[in-house]
């Protein structure tokens, strides 16, 4: 008896791509395979004692998991919604295909509501990478980044020279998010539509930081807010890699250790050129960060944010060594130098000619009416949104506002070639964040075809229009 096969375009592309990826290892030989489920649910978590957060999140990956994969092998993956909406699963950092990849904008699979989707994930490279929701969020403050969809992924070990003795992970999130308005008033997005974006203003023009924001009643490490949950406990003289992903669907993530200092050796899961030591921390929305900190100041100590704000929400966790007792402390850091990505680069540029280039204004919009700010990606040369896979291309993205952007490129690594108009070498990552009134550079190869999403990893500026879609052929 004949089969008879109903399949939707995403789903064609996804087994296409499945196909595509077994015969490309082939002539390897039979690969391994392993198994990764997601549970989509509502869940109730207890960010301190008697106080509930309510949220969507992978049940069966609750706050301060890792996820732990092997990098040769085939992933099955299952992912179950037991959710009344559509989800998408987004791996954050994997070389995928599109319709893997997690994304509405690049039309990949989606998990309906109260639904199971199953693929199975090529092999990748060693990595510190993460898996989280990118469902548009639109005026629900509820869905996407700002809910408990997300956890840490390690692919492998960390290829580092430097020699640690054991591994912490500290994912932050901030929960409880309200719009407020210029005025201090707390707004309703829902009610309102606020998020409609839409193109009648002028390009170019300066526009003063007049638009609404996002308010956090709460922040945490692992699920817990500062002082509640299990301490980091350490030994005198121990190694401590850390390694930290900033889960937040909108702010920036900086720690401070009072008394230590951090070696960063990686970023995004790539080990850096010249790992250097640093006094805080320091990760845009989506960056993944590994340091190690050596043990070497008995206490009972306050890793937290620097800022009084963040760390007044919750954002931090208490070190504490062995045979030490008392209150935890806190003191701010001396140093007060800006995070700059060029204290890790190599020396040799790279000397690998680009084919192509493309050039990006980011921009505030002048808000509408009601005071809500919107943003755009203004394309600067003709050849726009086109790459070619094979062939090296280099991105600029001028930074034209008073804010720091977190821009993140799916499907694919890229190397910093240039940051604030200083050459840079060496430095692998997915995610970058461009400083105000500055310009970054990187220089991307892509290995496969199909639409790659490059946008602000805030949120509030992705809905906004912070975004844009490129082009593989």
């Amino acid at each position: 008896m004949a089969t008879s096969w109903n399949l939707n375009r995403r789903q064609f592309l996804a087994g296409s791509a499945i196909c595509l990826a077994d015969s490309f290892v082939s002539p390897l030989g039979h690969r391994p395979r392993q198994e990764l489920n997601l549970h989509l649910a509502s869940s109730s978590l207890e960010i301190a004692n008697n106080r509930f957060i309510r949220t969507t999140s992978y049940a069966n990956y609750p706050a301060g998991s890792v996820v732990r994969l092997q990098p040769d092998s085939f992933t099955d993956i299952r992912i179950t919604n037991s959710t009344d909406q559509e989800e998408f699963v987004h791996w954050h950092g994997l070389r995928v295909s599109a319709s893997l990849d997690g994304t509405p904008e690049e039309e990949s699979l989606s998990v309906s509501a109260v639904g199971v989707l199953s693929y199975a994930l090529p092999p990748s490279e060693p990595g510190f990478y993460f898996a989280h929701s990118h469902a548009m969020c639109e005026h629900d403050l509820s869905r996407g980044p700002y809910s408990g969809q997300f956890v840490p992924m390690v692919i492998g070990s960390l290829q580092c020279t430097e020699h640690f003795d054991r591994e912490v992970f500290l994912t932050s999130h901030e929960w409880e998010p309200s719009v407020f308005d210029t005025a201090g008033n707390e707004r309703s997005l829902e009610a309102m539509h606020h998020l409609r974006v839409d193109s009648e203003s002028e390009e170019g023009e300066e526009v003063p930081d007049d638009g609404w924001d996002i308010v956090y009643r709460a922040a945490t490490i692992n699920g817990k807010i500062l002082g509640e949950g299990e301490p980091i406990r350490v030994r005198n003289n121990e190694r401590i890699l850390f390694r930290i992903l900033n889960a937040s669907a909108t702010e920036r993530l900086q720690l401070s250790l009072p008394g230590h200092r951090f070696l960063v050796v990686a970023l995004d899961g790539y080990p850096v050129p010249k790992p250097a030591f640093v006094e805080v921390v320091e990760l845009g929305v989506g960056e993944r960060l590994d340091a190690i900190v050596v043990m070497d100041t008995p206490g009972i100590w306050v890793m937290g944010s620097p800022e009084d704000r963040h760390r007044a929400l919750g954002m931090g966790v208490v070190v504490e060594y062995a045979d030490r007792s008392g209150k935890p402390i806190w003191s701010p850091p001396a140093g007060t130098s800006a995070w700059d990505y060029l204290r890790f680069s190599g020396s040799a540029v790279n000397a690998a000619p680009c084919l192509s280039n493309l050039s990006y204004r980011i921009e505030r919009r002048p808000s509408r009416p009601d005071g809500f700010e919107r943003w755009a990606m203004v394309p600067l040369s003709s050849a726009q949104e086109t790459l070619r896979v094979g062939e090296r291309c280099r991105i600029t993205l001028l930074n034209n506002s008073d804010e720091a952007h977190p821009m993140h490129l799916h499907r694919f690594p890229f190397e910093l070639t240039s940051v604030s108009g200083q050459p840079c070498a060496g430095i692998r990552k997915d995610t970058v964040v461009v400083p105000p009134f500055q310009q970054v550079q990187f220089d991307v190869q892509p290995d496969s075809s199909g639409p790659t999403l490059l946008h602000c990893h805030n949120q509030m500026h992705m809905d906004c229009g912070l975004k844009t879609l490129l082009s593989i052929s």
